[in-house]
């Protein structure tokens, strides 16, 4: 993993903020309709687009990660749901 690739994990896994291409970080909150269709995260080496996680499922993430004192940011959301084997519906 190069060093870039790193920062970008970092960035991801800190700040509550999702790619909405390739290079651009937009804060989870503000993001369009059409933006929110291209919304993704790195966890690891694997891209997850934000809407492919279930809204309730999200949630419970959000809240099992919050339980455990950490900030429920969208990339530790999208690891969590990695982790319970991606569905959950």
């Amino acid at each position: 993993m190069t060093w870039q690739e790193k920062g970008k994990l970092a960035r991801d896994m800190i700040i509550d903020k999702v790619y909405t291409n390739n290079s651009d970080l937009t804060p989870a909150a503000i993001l369009t309709p059409q933006q929110q269709q291209q919304a993704h995260v790195w966890v690891g080496d694997q891209k997850v687009r934000m809407m492919d996680i279930p809204q309730q499922v999200a949630a419970q993430g959000s809240q099992a990660i919050r339980a455990a004192g950490l900030p429920g940011t969208q990339a530790q959301i999208a690891a969590w749901w990695l982790k319970k084997g991606k569905s959950m519906q």
